[in-house]
């Protein structure tokens, strides 16, 4: 279950709780539920990955600054002082962005490694996402990593725009890994994106609400990838 933001939604009347669902009878107390037809998708992590990069294109967030994203099981603080600090800083910087830097180390083809390792996706589909990202001729190692549970975006930021919507026309042929942050290091260095690195803790983990067995996707027989 979401968190209650009923509360928060009262005592901050110049913020907006939207969350993308499939669900019409989701029991959200002061979320505004967005639910899309994306019956042409067969994965509902490709599915649920839409609201997570494309809100902006939806009409009832146009009126919005800034777009906070967090995966359902954060949970955000009550107070909104941080929030908008953040959000003009955000809306200041040049990207119109903000991402926390990713803990791992070794580059992405460590990162795929470790996410096939931990199960949380097979090698098949990671293998497909490394053949892909070899065939481009500016694929470097060495792109910038980021963590995708959570981020901030002007409404108006081309830069988010531009690369949310390249990520997506690949990432939506699910003919690769459904893990989103491989393939999104490689499409903000392609298009030369950096991001405000952001440092401020704006959400809290709430891990009971994960699910998933912890983000754990496949078999415990997971092959090594091909690197």
């Amino acid at each position: 279950m979401l968190q209650d933001v009923a509360t928060l939604a009262r005592n901050n009347p110049s913020f907006r709780y939207f969350v993308f669902t499939n669900l019409k009878d989701l029991n959200a107390p002061g979320w505004i539920p967005i639910t899309k037809n994306l019956d042409g998708l067969t994965r509902m992590i490709t599915k649920s990955r839409y609201g997570k990069f494309l809100a902006w294109k939806d009409a009832l967030l146009t009126n919005c600054e800034v777009v906070f994203y967090l995966d359902g099981w954060y949970t955000i603080h009550k107070s909104s002082v941080t929030y908008r600090r953040i959000a003009n800083e955000v809306k200041s910087h040049p990207s119109g962005m903000g991402q926390y830097l990713h803990p791992s180390e070794g580059g992405i083809t460590r990162e795929m490694e470790k996410i096939v390792r931990l199960r949380k996706d097979t090698a098949e589909n990671m293998n497909k996402t490394i053949a892909w990202l070899k065939q481009q001729p500016d694929f470097s190692e060495n792109c910038t990593l980021y963590t995708n549970y959570a981020f901030a975006y002007s409404i108006e930021s081309s830069s988010f725009q531009k690369s949310s919507q390249f990520f997506w026309e690949t990432y939506s042929t699910e003919d690769a890994s459904w893990r989103d942050q491989p393939l999104w290091c490689y499409v903000l260095d392609h298009l030369n994106v950096t991001p405000m690195k952001l440092t401020t803790n704006l959400f809290q983990p709430a891990f009971e609400r994960m699910g998933h067995a912890g983000h754990k996707y496949t078999s415990r027989n997971s092959k090594p990838i091909n690197v």
